[in-house]
Parts: structure tokens; sequence; C-alpha cells
């Protein structure tokens, strides 16, 4: 089948306005955004071997796509050309159910620099401009045997969020990555520090993003909920059903953290931790 797996919308540079679509036909495929009601698809960009799943850009320009097999290729969509391509360590290793890469994601503040979360429960970091490649791999500890399949970060690249397919997010300090790479477990551990751990739905998760106002989560989920939480896992409340004034958090479903698997958890610890 041909099913889209990711949109990107292109305003400015050579291609001036284009739709970007990826999905199980393998390419990446554009659309100029013009003045017919209907438009017909035009260049097509062919390079994975396997189902693209995920796509981001860094303007003007730069396209990252990500597919089943564990491969990640950066593109110049100007001129068409493959500038490299990213594979999974050890991918051959891996079960075929564990080698998809399911998100990724430029980083604001350090241009050239992506990162992705995997079916095999990793979020890895990578250097697309200086050929280091490859920076930091982490686990992220979440549930045995599901798999990532959504990721968000702030603008500030401060922090990382994750979710998987068993409804479980997690929020992580990312803020001491400065681009290098990750020679020893502690400097790991300082620069993919985990911060809060909760279940967020019961089902698995289909969209999580970042609200900069007030620091704030959106998920949505195939249990058919969209919620909007604070970074520390406080339930806002559910789209549809509750009523909240953001900036006023005695208005909030929540009133403390949701609780989680791994141990109760006080809630000045992670005040302390996540600041304003």
């Amino acid at each position: 089948g041909d099913e889209v797996t990711s949109i990107e919308y292109v305003h400015g540079g050579y291609q001036n306005k284009n739709v970007i679509a990826v999905g199980w036909n393998r390419k990446v495929t554009f659309w100029e955004d013009g003045d017919k009601k209907v438009q017909e698809g035009g260049r097509q960009l062919a390079g994975h071997a396997d189902d693209i799943l995920c796509s981001a850009m860094s303007p003007p320009c730069t396209l990252a796509t990500g597919s089943y097999d564990g491969m990640i290729i950066v593109w110049n969509i100007d001129s068409g050309a493959m500038k490299m391509k990213l594979q999974t360590p050890s991918v051959a290793d891996k079960l075929l159910t564990e080698r998809a890469v399911e998100r990724v994601k430029f980083m604001g503040r350090l241009p050239g620099y992506l990162v992705t979360c995997h079916s095999d429960l990793y979020c890895r970091f990578w250097d697309t401009l200086q050929g280091l490649g490859l920076c930091l791999e982490a686990p992220t500890g979440h549930t045995d045997g599901e798999s990532l399949v959504v990721m968000c970060t702030d603008p500030d690249n401060k922090y990382l969020a994750t979710g998987d397919s068993a409804g479980f997010v997690k929020v992580w300090d990312i803020s001491l990555f400065l681009g290098k790479k990750a020679n020893t477990a502690q400097e790991k551990s300082l620069w993919f520090k985990e911060l809060r751990h909760w279940r967020a739905h019961t089902a698995t998760l289909s969209s999580l993003e970042y609200i900069p106002q007030g620091q704030l989560l959106v998920t949505a989920s195939a249990d058919c909920n969209v919620i909007l939480w604070s970074i520390l896992g406080v339930r806002v409340g559910n789209f549809g059903r509750d009523q909240w004034v953001v900036d006023n958090p005695a208005t909030w479903v929540g009133r403390e953290l949701e609780p989680i698997d791994n141990g109760e958890v006080e809630e000045e610890r992670w005040t302390a931790e996540v600041g304003e």
C-alpha cells in the first residue's frame, strides 16, 4: 500500500511552497502548493529500502527521513541529493520489530543535530554536519516488549519527552548534551537524565507535543483521549470533557503527580529538578 506516515510543509528556498509526504511507498514525494484545487504529485526522491515511518525538516532545505529497517537518510531537497545515510548500530542483530526508526527531530539549539527514537526503546543523537555520526545512544527503560512511538522536545532542547505503545510517557533533561560524543557511562547519564515517568493512557500513544506556554505536554492515544499535562506529569485535563484555565493550577483536574510504576516520587523533588 501507499499509506502516508509523515507530512512536512516547506515555505521558502528554491522549492518555494511545497507539501512533502513520505510513507510505505519508500519515496519522498513533493506537491506544489499552488492555485489548483487538485494537485498531482511531482518529483520523488528514492533511497530507502523499506517503508518510511517519519520525517523532519531543518529549514530551508534539509530533510531527514527514517525507515522501518533502521535507516536514516538526510536529504538536500533543493538539489534532491542524498547528503548522508545514518544506520542504527548492530541493526542486523536486532529482531525485525526492534529495527524501526519511529521519530526523527532536528535540534534547534544545535544546528545539524538529530535526535531519534526507535522501536528498540533507545534514543539516539546524531551529528549530520561535522562527521561525528552517532554521538549518544541511551536506553530509555520504557515498557519491555513495547516500542517508542512518539517524541517531542522544547524549542531550547532542554527537555525531551518520549512515549511508548503501552501509554507511558517519560520526560528527560537533555540540556547538558552539547553535540559531543559520549565516551563514558557518566556522560550518558548526565546528558540524558530521566526526570519523570507516568502512565498517560491505557493504549498506545499516537501523538506527543510540547507547548512552551506553561511548559505543557499534549498527548493523544488510541484510547480516544487527548490530554493536557504539565511537564511534571500533573493532569491539566481531558479535551472535550474537562474545563480549566491553563495559568491557574487550582482549576486543573490533577492536584498532584500521576502515579508511576517504579515507586513514589515526592513532588518537591521534581519541582526542584524542572523549575520554571
